[in-house]
């Protein structure tokens, strides 16, 4: 019948109109979300946290006006990411200890994290909730001792702690765990999740853009290449085994050699 290649051809057109679509939200809210790190470094909290609070309005905006809700999943996950500054920007934790800080913050995102999942009605393996081959998950997990090493030596940051103690180290590394949970969940499930069901093979490409970008406030351009790279490899992991068990270790083993664990000792 000569109808069939013509309603093809539209279909075909469609999908990639779609697509196009696709990654003018995401090019556009990566420039967004660049632009707005700059100026809390350059500018003030104040300011960076205000350019958030407009981004975060404009991507419910655009969601507002997408009446089919073709990119739903795409805008809210999107949603999450000014959330976690606006939220580490805005909370007063300054009177706690620094690693208590990151906890005290993960926890408003984490309830975020599940009102989209819920309002999405995301199942638990689409957002790598189950725990694949345990084996292979302690292999990825243990990546984190010489992503932190790697990582010491591109920002050498202070030690988080005056010693190394079980007292001090072991609440760290549970608050580390928790942290990096939330995290994982956020960027490598369902901000991944959602950006490959818009994009497809390239969602978890600028999944780990995103979370890359969101490092420019440590000011080094070293550190923002080398947690892209950490960033691609958590998300091919996540997409290969479906599970966030090994990415989440790694990530809390990061923070720990990162912050705890290599400054103490290089200080001694």
């Amino acid at each position: 019948m000569p109808e069939t290649p013509v309603l093809d051809g539209l279909e075909m057109k469609q999908t990639n109109a779609g697509f196009d679509r696709a990654w003018i939200i995401i090019l556009a809210y990566l420039g967004g979300i660049a632009g707005a790190e700059l100026i809390t470094v350059l500018g003030n909290a104040v300011a960076g946290m205000i350019c958030y609070a407009i981004l975060l309005f404009a991507i419910f905006g655009s969601s507002a006006l997408d009446l089919r809700q073709r990119y739903q999943k795409t805008h809210l996950a999107l949603a999450l990411v000014p959330l976690i500054r606006i939220i580490s920007l805005g909370m007063p934790v300054e009177r706690f200890n620094y690693v208590y800080q990151y906890l005290i913050v993960s926890v408003p995102l984490a309830l975020a994290v599940l009102v989209i999942i819920r309002v999405l009605d995301l199942r638990p393996s689409e957002v790598g909730l189950k725990l694949g081959t345990t084996l292979v998950q302690c292999l990825v997990g243990l990546t984190g001792i010489g992503f932190g090493l790697a990582e010491y030596y591109v920002l050498k940051p202070q030690p988080l702690m005056a010693s190394l103690t079980w007292q001090g180290v072991l609440p760290a590394a549970i608050v580390f765990l928790a942290v990096g949970f939330v995290v994982e969940l956020t960027f490598r499930g369902v901000v991944q999740h959602c950006l490959s069901e818009t994009m497809g093979e390239a969602g978890w490409v600028c999944g780990a853009i995103l979370f890359a970008v969101l490092q420019i406030g440590y000011q080094s351009v070293a550190n923002c290449l080398f947690v892209l790279l950490v960033g691609l490899f958590f998300g091919w992991t996540v997409r290969k085994t479906g599970s966030l068990l090994g990415v989440t270790l790694s990530s809390a083993l990061i923070n720990i050699v990162l912050f705890i664990i290599i400054p103490n000792l290089v200080s001694r």
